[in-house]
């Protein structure tokens, strides 16, 4: 027997005891009552569809869909503007103490989300009374995701500052200066 016989074995295998959890919810979903002994994994009887004709009784499917949306949209708007913010911030701007906010944003990516989410949330509900709402559950992720900016940071350092500089030249702020870009500056003056 080959090498690649037995990888391929294992390999196969691992597959199988990380598929199991997924047949098993998919065979208890058929059934009348839960079996969670181990005549559970191969039920011989028992079989219905009403789990699933019943649910939208049990649950509204629509307005839990909704939430997900409503809350994954915040999440990753405000994750976004403030990691763009902060990755600009630190890559372009000089300041004392840049490289210190930077391992420090860095070192609290060690602490895994799971374990903060729990107290940020209750800190949010606690502080600022948002709960069973949709600003508490946008908010506590977001407080965390605002200290991951060294992807925008890699990517800002990574690019040319060419429109930096010209946002420079044209106005003494790189914001109102790319407001007032010299392409749009040009484009109007043909305009007219």
């Amino acid at each position: 027997m080959s090498r690649t016989f037995w990888t391929r074995t294992a390999l196969f295998l691992g597959a199988l005891v990380f598929l199991f959890p997924f047949y098993y919810m998919l065979v208890g979903s058929f059934q009348k009552t839960p079996d969670t002994t181990v005549r559970g994994i191969f039920p011989t009887g028992g079989w219905t569809l009403d789990n699933y004709t019943d649910i939208n009784s049990r649950v509204n499917l629509l307005q839990s869909l909704l939430n997900s949306v409503i809350v994954t949209s915040g999440v990753l708007l405000g994750t976004v503007v403030f990691g763009v913010l902060a990755g600009y911030a630190l890559a372009r701007l000089h300041f004392r103490g840049r490289g210190t906010l930077f391992a420090v944003m860095l070192l609290v990516q060690i602490i895994p989300f799971q374990l903060l989410i729990i107290p940020i949330y209750v800190m949010i509900v606690r502080s600022y009374g948002l709960a069973d709402s949709y600003a508490g559950m946008i908010l506590a992720p977001d407080k965390f995701a605002a200290a991951h900016p060294d992807a925008v940071k890699a990517f800002v350092a990574a690019t040319d500052a060419t429109s930096t500089t010209k946002a420079y030249a044209v106005s003494s702020s790189p914001i109102t200066g790319l407001a007032s870009h010299p392409t749009s500056a040009k484009s109007t003056a043909t305009a007219t």
